[in-house]
C-alpha cells in the first residue's frame, strides 16, 4: 500500500463498512445510487475540488460540519449558512 493510501486509511474514522477507493481524473465523475454525481473539478497540490450534484433532499456536508452537527445534536438546517458552505 502506498504512503498516500495508508495515510488516508489511518486518518479515516473507523466505519462499520468497507471503503471503496477509486481513481478519477479532472472532469471525471462517479455516480452514487443512480442520482448523486461526484465530479473532480480540479486538483491543486493536496487540495481536490469536487462538484456534487444531488437531489435537494440529500444533505451533503463536509466531514467537520457533520461532526459539529452530530456533536451539538442540532438539525442540519440550524447550522449557520457560512458554516455549511
Amino acid at each position: 500500500m502506498n504512503r498516500r493510501l495508508k495515510k488516508a486509511f489511518t486518518n479515516t474514522p473507523k466505519l462499520s463498512f468497507s471503503m471503496l477507493i477509486l481513481s478519477r481524473k479532472i472532469e471525471q465523475s462517479i455516480i452514487i445510487n443512480g442520482n448523486i454525481v461526484v465530479k473532480v473539478l480540479g486538483v491543486d497540490r493536496d487540495v481536490i475540488k469536487l462538484g456534487i450534484d444531488a437531489p435537494k433532499e440529500v444533505v451533503v456536508n463536509r466531514e467537520e460540519i457533520q461532526l459539529a452537527i452530530e456533536g451539538a445534536r442540532v438539525h442540519p438546517g440550524d447550522v449557520p449558512k457560512e458554516a455549511a458552505a
